[in-house]
């Protein structure tokens, strides 16, 4: 769902119509917790800090400041 920033009317609209609609709920919150588990768990977030840090280290990003 697809909700024009700045617009409170659509976003209305969009909150009620999820929080009306069970089955479109419980769509949302499985997505929702799959992308949690996918993307911002504490290992996942950590794996891709030190991504990061040893992408910068490999190319002197951190040693040209």
């Amino acid at each position: 769902m697809v909700v024009e920033p700045g617009d409170a009317e659509a976003l209305a609209l969009a909150i009620g119509r999820i929080g009306s609609d069970n089955v479109l709920y419980q769509n949302y919150a499985a997505g929702s917790l799959k992308r949690f588990q996918d993307y911002f768990t504490r290992d996942k977030m950590i794996e891709k800090c030190m991504l990061i840090y040893k992408q910068a280290l490999a190319t002197n990003t951190l040693l040209a400041n």
